[in-house]
């Protein structure tokens, strides 16, 4: 791996020179728009001129952006010191130190409202995609260009990524990929983490209040739809998770509704952290993972088959070490692993259906094997009475008397009989046993129905040899042993996104590219009844 370039300190006074005697050096990007870099320095002999130039507000440079040093702690360490830095990207200080002093009250498209914030910055921005619809705003301003951009970003759902003094805004910055972290392949560790401390499923709020009344002028009370989720563990009775909040930016009803739904968090927050190993071949790297990339996370043990957002890495570059991502922004709704039962719930009538005439298959299937057992228990009686037959089946006398003086062809013509008889009874047992196993197959393949196809490069729609029900997340499609994102339901997809298939019809699907030729594919209804 080849190593950046070496760490750079700019002073205010004009020192430009590269760091030595660094380590533990880390750089660290989050999808809400966070770029920092962080790294330890011992004093020695070669950089001691610099080490006390290391302060708060000067400035180093890592892989050609700068960054601004803020807090760092100077401890000793044996007979010299460290000083342990925690530098942010100086785009960030720019925005916070620019006030605005201008106030703004009305509807505003997010370019407006952009300039509005940026003004004399000397930060330059571009917004990708199509005009957002605009956003009220009460009191825009009279506050830092860093605060009104976080109301920006807030107001509108927007992202951005940092370049220099440039911001790249989009509603969402992301690539959905077959990429995955999967236990045993290239996962090195995983950790779950679940935190409901900021819940809050009941919030009154207060905008501006009238000094003659000492009234809010409008005020609101939201109730998250997930508060029933929460009971009194005594009493049963739901517990709210109340909060109060009082701005004076609010004057109008929708505005301060919208702001109380903001603030409300009815579900705990969900992330995991993975490390995982860069695999290469022939000096390339397998997988190139992006922050805002949506992976797969595989972990069988863990019971996790999820696609996530990349919202944060944390990479090494001086260390032969492997970064260290943050998956968020769950694609397939993590609450149901949380509590999942809201979507068993809508699917429980489609599943009775599929129970109700599986289990008339098994019915069947059980008087098939019903009648077969009646089968080999009269044909076994008829064997006994067959074979205790005493005009066609040698008695104890006859064996006697042909000992003395035997006949051949009457001894040969009744073990003929007895094996015919056999033969029936084998015949009858195994044809009900054929139409038991028949029967069964049937029954079980409406619970696990599995079509296989393969790809001519042109085909885009695909008939089943089954039915399913649209939306309910039956389908697990698979094109080249990776599972492909379905767009059905539109409603659960992100704004923008270009799902791989759509559920067209009960027995249809409908690729929104043709798969490969001679890609194999899988397409199995994912519910199994036992």
């Amino acid at each position: 791996m080849k190593k950046p370039d070496p760490i750079i300190i700019q002073t205010m006074s004009g020192v430009f020179e590269p760091l030595t005697g660094t380590f533990a050096e880390a750089a660290r990007e989050t999808d809400d728009g966070e770029k920092s870099f962080s790294f330890s320095i011992q004093k020695d002999e070669s950089n001691a001129h610099l080490f006390d130039l290391l302060l708060p507000k000067e400035a180093i440079i890592f892989e050609n952006e700068r960054y601004v040093i803020d807090p760092y702690d100077h401890d000793p360490l044996g007979t010299t010191v460290v000083k342990s830095i925690e530098a942010r990207h100086e785009i960030f200080d720019i925005l916070k130190a620019e006030y605005q002093t201008t106030e703004t009250t009305g509807a505003l498209r997010i370019r407006r409202a952009l300039d509005l914030a940026l003004a004399n910055t000397g930060v330059t921005y571009t917004f990708v995609g199509a005009d957002l619809p605009s956003e009220d705003f009460e009191n825009f301003g009279r506050a830092s260009a860093l605060e009104m951009m976080q109301q920006i970003m807030d107001r509108f759902g927007v992202h951005y990524r940092i370049s220099g003094r440039h911001l790249t805004i989009a509603v969402e910055i992301a690539r959905y990929t077959d990429g995955q972290f999967r236990h045993g392949h290239n996962l090195k560790s995983i950790r779950e983490h679940q935190d409901g401390s900021d819940i809050i499923t009941y919030i009154e709020g207060w905008g501006r209040m009238n000094e003659e009344t000492d009234q809010p002028i409008v005020k609101t009370i939201y109730e998250s739809e997930h508060s029933g989720r929460y009971t009194d563990h005594e009493t049963g009775n739901k517990r709210l998770y109340k909060a109060f909040f009082q701005d004076d930016r609010f004057t109008t009803q929708a505005g301060i509704d919208a702001e109380a739904a903001r603030r409300a968090s009815g579900l705990p927050h969900y992330h995991l952290e993975v490390e995982y190993e860069e695999l290469v071949e022939n000096g390339l790297k397998l997988h190139d993972f992006q922050l805002g990339d949506y992976i797969w996370a595989i972990h069988e043990k863990m019971q996790l088959d999820i696609q996530a957002k990349i919202i944060s890495v944390e990479r090494y570059p001086y260390e032969n070490r492997s970064p260290v991502v943050e998956l968020g922004s769950f694609r397939r709704d993590i609450t149901d692993k949380i509590n999942g039962l809201e979507q068993n719930n809508k699917r429980i009538d489609v599943l009775n259906a599929s129970v109700a005439v599986a289990r008339q298959e098994s019915i069947n299937a059980n008087e098939v094997a019903k009648a077969a057992q009646q089968a080999v228990s009269g044909n076994s009686q008829d064997l006994s009475n067959h074979i205790n037959d005493m005009t066609r089946h040698v008695t104890l006398e006859q064996v006697r008397r042909w000992d003395s003086n035997p006949s051949s062809s009457d001894v040969e013509a009744d073990i003929r009989a007895v094996r015919d008889d056999l033969n029936k009874v084998d015949e009858k047992v195994a044809s009900a046993q054929q139409e038991a196993s028949d029967a069964l197959n049937q029954a079980n393949n409406r619970n696990r129905s599995r079509a296989l196809f393969i790809g001519d490069g042109t085909q885009t729609v695909f008939t089943l040899p089954f039915s399913y029900d649209i939306g309910m997340n039956q389908l697990d499609v698979y094109v080249g042993y990776t599972k492909r994102i379905s767009g059905t339901p539109a409603d659960l997809l992100p704004v923008g996104f270009i799902p791989d298939y759509n559920e067209t019809s009960t027995t249809q699907i409908s690729f929104t590219d043709a798969p490969p030729i001679n890609a194999p594919i899988e397409i199995l209804i994912k519910e199994v009844l036992s």
